[in-house]
């Protein structure tokens, strides 16, 4: 067993050299002993588009019910469906297989207790455990159940338009081909889906919205039909990247800021949690709104484990991954530990605004009454450059530019 593959945030490897069966089975069942020491018996698995992802789910429901768990199997899902299956079927924990957003010969196993998500320590002690036999147990037991219609249903009667949009959708191949687009068309847009059929061998481009160059086919796209944006997907859809009307890449900690504004506007004061890689404009915008900034260490993990700490509503990463507190399902049944959860506040209307522009040359937030904007419901927003000597005077001081990125765990 390679103990490199058990990383920080999660476990990842070569599918075929780094997570055989045999490896796999030795992570379930030692996930499996952990949730049985803290009295847990239900672990909802789903996995991604990959070729490799079935064998290897395969051979970690075998390790759980190995150790005694209830399995319940959701097949081919986004990664977000699979949490929205931990409340639905009131699993006590998830595993998702999926190599996100890495190279195709790569594939891992993201795994949380309730919602949070195992990092740092807790990844290391599955890898002790999962080398020493543990002592048989009365064997689990599988359902294999589908979450697909009740999470669409969920999202749809969350989200109202103001207006029919325009759509151009790049799930990349992955595990969002089938239930993005179909989402955006159930919320009454016209969308013009690409590269949306699931095929793990991504024979287009690796689903990876962090990088320019992947998104230029999407970015073309939206500007020959003339959309009003695009939206790009991750291989397991927990980010997403966007495109304004214009073609134009939004980067991560942009879309952060909106979400950070829509937040505010209705929790004054809170803290917004996001990662040391993001841009000063992020933090100058959040306080120019009546909130905290809290800059914390990078991960999906972390972010979320400092949003648990502080009870913040919002938290983020520039490349990726965001995490609401304030727009999660309330057809779910009501939670019984808000502090352990993503989200408890009743849902909310999208809303269409007016945002602030930032110079994007360097990291200056300029509040400003008018500004290039792309409307949507929530308003993505067109950061604009500004060739003013105060801004190229602090260029050497930033980070450059970065691929754009946004993802909602548990949306």
């Amino acid at each position: 067993m390679n103990p490199q593959i058990f990383r920080e945030y999660d476990i990842r490897g070569i599918a075929d050299t780094d997570l055989t069966d045999e490896t796999v089975r030795a992570v379930g069942r030692a996930f499996a002993d952990r949730m049985s020491d803290r009295g847990k018996s239900r672990i909802a698995v789903g996995r991604d588009v990959r070729l490799s992802s079935p064998r290897i789910a395969t051979a970690l429901i075998s390790g759980l019910v190995e150790r005694g768990m209830h399995v319940i199997d959701v097949g081919q899902v986004p990664t977000p469906a699979l949490y929205f299956a931990i409340l639905q079927q009131k699993a006590d924990g998830g595993v998702m297989v999926t190599g996100s957003h890495n190279p195709i010969e790569y594939n891992g196993l993201k795994l949380s207790e309730g919602l949070a998500s195992l990092h740092g320590p807790d990844i290391q002690a599955l890898w002790r455990a999962a080398a020493t036999p543990g002592l048989p147990v009365q064997r689990g037991s599988v359902e294999q159940v589908s979450v697909d219609k009740p999470y669409l249903e969920d999202l749809v009667a969350r989200i109202q338009l103001k207006r029919k949009l325009k759509v151009v959708v790049d799930p990349g191949n992955g595990a969002a081909s089938i239930l993005g687009p179909e989402l955006i068309r159930r919320l009454g847009c016209d969308v013009d889906a690409i590269f949306a059929e699931p095929d793990g061998r991504f024979p287009n481009h690796l689903p990876d919205p962090t990088v320019p160059e992947l998104m230029r086919s999407l970015q073309e796209r939206v500007r020959a039909v003339g959309a009003d944006l695009g939206i790009g997907f991750d291989g397991d859809a927990d980010r997403v990247g966007a495109v304004d009307e214009k073609g134009r890449l939004l980067f991560g900690d942009q879309l952060l800021g909106l979400y950070a504004q829509d937040v505010l506007a209705t929790h004054p004061g809170a803290p917004i949690v996001f990662e040391v890689k993001c841009s000063q404009g992020l933090v100058e915008l959040i306080r120019d709104k009546g909130g905290k900034p809290i800059m914390w260490k990078a991960g999906h993990s972390l972010i979320k484990a400092k949003m648990r700490e502080t009870k913040a509503p919002l938290g983020g990463e520039v490349w990726g991954t965001c995490s609401s507190r304030t727009n999660f399902p309330v057809t779910m049944t009501p939670c019984t530990e808000p502090d352990a959860c993503s989200g408890c506040w009743p849902p909310r209307t999208s809303r269409s605004r007016r945002w602030s522009t930032r110079c994007r040359s360097r990291s200056t937030y300029r509040p400003r009454k008018s500004g290039s904007i792309a409307r949507t419901t929530g308003s993505l927003l067109s950061w604009t450059r500004c060739a003013s000597t105060s801004a190229r005077r602090t260029r050497s001081s930033t980070s450059t530019a970065r691929g754009c990125s946004s993802g909602t765990d548990g949306v």
